[in-house]
């Protein structure tokens, strides 16, 4: 068999970018990622990774028609999904060709990346040892969920890793791939993860299990308050079953949220709920998945709900915020 191989360079942030575009396609083919070298003919710098995209191409006559339309056809709407990417400067421009053995898929040339002083995010063969100081999050490759190397998640992992401290509570609520659950557990929290989406639920699962931490980490369908009402929080399908409620009284020291800024900003009220139930005096919230033009609105509409800002981070266009609920269990609000 000989394959139709899609090709193109693109930098850290345009990885996870490339991943979500073919995920929301429906890629069916094969997917390999490695570092740019030098059979790349290309500098480095711009360019630190080699995405190659694969799909079938038959040579039996029999099948040709049929199966090679079907093929091509994929190809046309994969360059029509990768093109805005080219346009913004996250990925080069894009090549095709036919091959007959296609490149290693995602696995051993999986990029080794560092985030804050002791995250490391690795695929699960990578053949690497934390030394003591790292904290080694393992990660199977995931079309929908990317790899980590996305801003907002560096952000929120950044955040994580500065303010979550042994014996915490923590919530992180749409898990996604599951890699802040990891996280927070890496950093000694007892986690609870949420998302409404299924295959969130099921990628956060083999996380988990992964890394594991099935002892640290709790995973299940749901969201809080308003959440459940909103629906996929990126408009895909949830399926008939109903998403179930956290129960209000359900308290915790922490919670993480890497979501964007309409998901925020409804569930406010929502957060703080969730941080008054529990008698700590510290209570955090961690917000992430918004661009810098929603940043003002989702600090104000969280300050009006009673929490007060402690820190804000920014990466690229990317922000996130750590704020405070200043609110106690006997009513009574501090700042906000």
């Amino acid at each position: 068999m000989s394959w139709v191989e899609i090709s193109l360079a693109t930098t850290a942030e345009g990885l996870d970018w490339v991943r979500t575009q073919l995920a929301s396609k429906a890629f069916s083919g094969k997917l390999a990622v490695r570092e740019t070298d030098e059979r790349d003919h290309v500098s480095s710098g711009p360019w630190p990774y080699q995405i190659r995209c694969y799909l079938p191409w038959l040579e039996d006559l029999s099948s040709l028609s049929r199966e090679n339309a079907l093929t091509e056809a994929e190809v046309a709407t994969i360059q029509q999904a990768l093109t805005p990417l080219e346009r913004t400067g996250l990925t080069s421009g894009m090549q095709t060709a036919i091959v007959t053995h296609p490149e290693q898929s995602l696995g051993d040339h999986s990029p080794v990346q560092r985030v804050g002083d002791h995250f490391v995010i690795l695929s699960p063969e990578a053949a690497y040892t934390p030394t003591a100081a790292e904290l080694p999050i393992r990660l199977p490759p995931s079309l929908s969920f990317g790899s980590g190397l996305h801003p907002t998640t560096i952000l929120s992992l950044r955040l994580l890793e500065r303010h979550v401290t042994p014996g915490m509570t923590a919530l992180d609520l749409g898990c996604g791939s599951g890699i802040l659950s990891v996280a927070m557990a890496r950093l000694g929290a007892t986690v609870l993860a949420l998302d409404n989406d299924p295959l969130a639920v099921q990628a956060t699962q083999t996380a988990i299990e992964l890394n594991r931490l099935s002892d640290r980490v709790t995973v299940e369908r749901g969201s809080l308050g308003q959440g459940c009402e909103l629906g996929h929080w990126l408009g895909g399908d949830l399926g008939d079953t109903p998403v179930t409620p956290l129960p209000a009284e359900t308290g915790f020291d922490l919670i993480v949220a890497n979501l964007m800024a309409r998901i925020q900003i409804a569930l406010v009220q929502d957060y703080h709920q969730a941080l008054q139930s529990n008698p700590s005096p510290n209570r955090l919230l961690i917000t992430a998945g918004f661009t810098q033009d929603y940043g003002e609105e989702v600090n104000r509409a969280l300050e009006q709900a009673g929490f007060s800002l402690v820190a804000s981070e920014r990466l690229d266009e990317w922000m996130a915020f750590v704020h405070r609920c200043g609110c106690s269990l006997t009513g009574g609000c501090e700042g906000g």
